[in-house]
């Protein structure tokens, strides 16, 4: 029979043993984990490249005017779908002024202003919540301008949110709807624009009243026409999406890629 001296050493044996196989085992799967993230990176890319060959041309529009979106099918569809499904007690908190569902009879076009968007531009931020957990924010930023009234838009119409601990669920497009309008609600409130007064329930107002866009109306229709440049801009990939999670997560490196083309 062994001595207890000999089975421990026996033990410490096969373990460093056993160790030494599986980190070789995980090394080689980092490897290959890190050589598929490059190819499906390469890969796209391309995808992104051939997205901005058709964004840029949409920008030049959306410098003139980004009210002639209203008119598209695109468009239509998108602000339909920030409103389904939405639980009705939200609905009457947040739509006093209500949305309508066709965008060419828009409060926005009772502005004698365009309404411009300039330099478009992909980014992205680490954020810690209050637990001191890392997140990464993907964002565009869009440089807006109706009239005299400017301002720069932060909005991260990104489908997930990394955490150091795995993939939250997203805020709804009418969630985040709602943040978006009433983070322009402040801006807009010291605009030169000359907006009327709110609409009431059941209120009458005068034909000059009529005559001009609200306040409220228009800054719940701008923050549809801004969430969909957003998403339409967003180009951070998949794979930028994993490799940040991966490093937080694991250590792994940071990839090494260029980043999304810049819309000028």
């Amino acid at each position: 029979m062994l001595t207890l001296d000999a089975l421990l050493t026996s033990h410490g044996t096969l373990k460093q043993h056993n160790g030494t196989q599986i980190n070789a085992q995980l090394r080689q799967l980092q490897q290959h984990i890190i050589a598929q993230l490059h190819a499906l990176q390469q890969q796209e890319e391309i995808f992104v490249a051939d997205e901005y060959k058709l964004l840029d041309p949409i920008q030049n529009h959306l410098a003139r005017d980004a009210r002639s979106l209203t008119a598209t099918a695109a468009f239509q569809a998108f602000v339909r779908s920030l409103f389904i499904g939405t639980a009705d007690e939200l609905v009457a908190r947040y739509l006093a002024t209500q949305i309508d569902p066709d965008p060419t009879t828009w409060r926005l076009h009772q502005l004698k202003e365009p309404l411009q968007i300039h330099c478009i531009q992909p980014f992205c931020e680490e954020v810690f919540d209050d637990e001191g957990i890392s997140h990464t924010l993907y964002l565009v930023k869009l440089e807006v301008q109706l009239g005299r009234w400017q301002d720069v838009v932060d909005f991260a119409p990104q489908p997930l949110t990394e955490t150091a601990i795995g993939f939250d669920l997203p805020l709804s497009g009418f969630k985040q709807w709602v943040k978006l309008t009433e983070q322009l609600k402040g801006a807009l409130r010291q605009s030169p624009l000359g907006f009327g007064t709110q609409e009431t329930q059941g209120g009458k107002r005068s034909a000059r009243q009529k005559a001009v866009p609200s306040q409220r109306g228009v800054t719940q229709e701008l923050a549809c026409v801004l969430m969909f440049v957003g998403e339409l801009f967003h180009s951070y990939t998949v794979a930028d999406r994993l490799w940040s999670l991966l490093t937080m997560a694991h250590g792994m490196p940071q990839a090494r890629t260029s980043p999304p083309p810049t819309a000028e």
